[in-house]
C-alpha cells in the first residue's frame, strides 16, 4: 500500500513510529495485504506501476493482493488527439451509466488538464462535476478529478484521460500519481493516450 503521494508527508517505515510512540509496550504490527476493493487485473497493473519506484522508496511498500477476479476490467487505447479521447469518454460514460455503474471518474494528471476536460465534456453532458480541491463536495455520479486529489476516493469506473510519456514520466511523483489514479477504480479502468504510452504501463 502507498502511504502518500509525497514521501515527506507520509510514514515510510511504521517500525520507526512504533519504536517512538510505544516505548513501554509491545504492540503487534500486522500488514494487511489482501484487497477486496478492486479487481485482480486492476491491482496487478497498479503493482506493476509502483514497482518502477527506486529501491529505497519501495522498500516499505506492500503490494496489494487482490481477491476479486473479473476479466476484461481494463482497456488501454491510443487516440490521435484529445478530441478523439473526449468522444470516446462520452461513449464510455453513456455505456457505463446504462449498465448501472453509479460513480465514474475521469482522472487527469493536472488541474489544467481537468479544467480543459470539464469545459469540453460539460457541453456534451450536463451531469459532470469538477473536483477542484479536497474541500470539493463529492456525491457519486460523474466527476473529473486531478490525480493528486484522487487519493482516498473510489469509483466504480475510472477513465484516465491521457497516460502518455509526457504526462507520466519515470519520476517518483509521476509513478505514485499514476498508481493512485489506477487504484481508484473498483470495477472498470479505461486508459487513453495520445502519442506514446508511458513506459510505466508497458
Amino acid at each position: 500500500m502507498l502511504s502518500g503521494v509525497h514521501s515527506y508527508r507520509g510514514i515510510e517505515n511504521w517500525k520507526d513510529f512504533i519504536d517512538l510512540e510505544f516505548v513501554d509496550t509491545k504492540p503487534i504490527y500486522t500488514t494487511l495485504k489482501k484487497t477486496y476493493r478492486t479487481t485482480t487485473e486492476i491491482m496487478n497493473i497498479a503493482n506493476s506501476v509502483i514497482s518502477h519506484l527506486p529501491a529505497h522508496e519501495k522498500e516499505y511498500i506492500v503490494l496489494g493482493e487482490p481477491i476479486i477476479h473479473n476479466k476484461n476490467s481494463i482497456s488501454i487505447s491510443q487516440k490521435q488527439n484529445i478530441n478523439e479521447i473526449i468522444s470516446e469518454i462520452i461513449t464510455k460514460i453513456n455505456q457505463y451509466t446504462s449498465e448501472g455503474y453509479k460513480s465514474i471518474a475521469i482522472i487527469g494528471k493536472t488541474q489544467d488538464e481537468c479544467i480543459m476536460l470539464y469545459n469540453k465534456l460539460k457541453k456534451l453532458n450536463n451531469n459532470i462535476n469538477l473536483i477542484k480541491s479536497k474541500d470539493s463536495e463529492y456525491n457519486a455520479g460523474i466527476s473529473i478529478v486531478p490525480s493528486y486529489l484522487a487519493k482516498g476516493l473510489e469509483f466504480d469506473v475510472v477513465i484516465i484521460s491521457n497516460a502518455n510519456t509526457n504526462s507520466y514520466t519515470n519520476s517518483s511523483l509521476d509513478i505514485k500519481l499514476l498508481y493512485v489514479a489506477i487504484t481508484r477504480a473498483m470495477n472498470k479502468l479505461d486508459i487513453y493516450y495520445t502519442g506514446e504510452l508511458t513506459n510505466l504501463l508497458l
